[in-house]
């Protein structure tokens, strides 16, 4: 089954993103700039490597399988498979990545600490902590947008990532093909109808992974019946 967010849960998102920013702002302030650019760093290095890796491996390791008929298509449900799986590794990836570079971190923290350096480094470190939570919330709204979450993309909408998304426009726009695909196979693993829109992204999507417009066809037509 995909990840479902509960209804009431949705109401508490934009609470605890407004405590994680302080909270961030916070440790950041605490650990300095030196640290904070460390970890941006890092963080842009364990997605980088992440993203690379997790569709080779969402290939050879199916960790997540959902259960639905895809009418005698084995082509396309293999492409689903890999693209529901590629979430799952990307976060796994992502956390094995992170654990590993965090293994410089006292270096650079012991550098930070050095007489003269500390005021600066700690008052940029609270501005460049945010900077850091920012492309981690981004981050998250493009994996609420996989069809791993059945309605990820209604938690971005009815909460405070909605701003950050629109506000983040730019971003977004780069990326908006992939999440309206992402969008439209999680109403097609939900069971929910797809819209004309959903279809053409669904369309889109397979004829540019080599799927042929007749078991296209075969297969939208598959779900209408």
């Amino acid at each position: 089954m995909n990840m479902t967010f509960e209804a009431s849960w949705i109401v508490w998102i934009t609470p605890v993103l407004i405590i994680w920013l302080a909270l961030t702002v916070f440790i950041g302030y605490k650990r300095g700039f030196l640290i904070q650019l460390y970890n941006l760093l890092a963080l842009f290095a364990a997605v980088v490597f992440a993203w690379i890796l997790s569709e080779p491996f969402a290939k050879v390791f199916t960790i997540f399988k959902p259960e639905f008929d895809f009418y005698n298509q084995p082509a396309i449900e293999q492409l689903v498979l890999t693209r529901v799986n590629s979430a799952i590794w990307f976060v796994i990836l992502y956390i094995a990545i992170s654990l590993v570079i965090m293994l410089g971190r006292p270096l650079v923290k012991a550098v930070g600490k050095i007489p003269g350096l500390k005021t600066v480094n700690s008052f940029f470190g609270a501005i460049f902590s945010v900077i850091g939570w920012y492309v981690t919330v981004l981050i998250l709204i493009l994996l609420l947008s996989t069809p791993f979450f059945s309605n990820g993309q209604t938690v971005v909408d009815e909460s405070g990532l909605k701003y950050i998304k629109e506000y983040s426009a730019v971003f977004f726009d780069y990326a908006s093909d992939r999440i309206e695909e992402n969008a439209a196979i999680q109403r097609l693993l939900s069971g929910e109808s797809l819209s004309l829109s959903d279809s053409a992204s669904i369309r889109t999507w397979l004829l540019s992974q080599g799927i042929s417009e007749e078991d296209i066809i075969k297969f939208l037509e598959g779900l209408n019946q």
